[in-house]
């Protein structure tokens, strides 16, 4: 059995259902959002070093739970390149990744749900 966490945020196989890409992916963001609000307070902002480190290492994570995500939606995991298109498409990725349900039908990259 793969371990979970190299799973979910290192490999590009499988599929992500909804409720996971929330989970996974979202929540942490909003986590990462209060530490940044109660650093903000101690003058500490997010052009610091510390949150230069933590965006190079949520780039792969990223991109693995986003093509999983487009997987479970069965769109090639190419798709994410629309984030390419300023602003406009990484609101649009991100309201395809946050509000689509998956496909109802087990598709060519299934492999396992989380």
């Amino acid at each position: 059995m793969k371990p979970k966490f190299a799973y979910i945020y290192l490999s590009f196989k499988g599929t992500l259902p909804l409720k996971g890409y929330w989970i996974y992916w979202n929540m942490p963001f909003l986590v990462l959002a209060i530490i940044d609000y109660f650093l903000a307070r101690r003058a500490i902002t997010l052009e610091s070093n510390f949150f230069q480190i933590i965006n190079l290492l949520i780039i792969w994570p990223f991109l693995a739970i986003s093509v999983k995500r487009l997987h479970d939606l069965d769109k090639s995991g190419w798709w994410i390149l629309i984030n390419l298109v300023p602003v406009i498409g990484s609101a649009i990725f991100w309201l395809i990744l946050s509000l689509m349900p998956g496909a109802k039908v087990i598709n060519d990259y299934y492999e396992e749900k989380i």
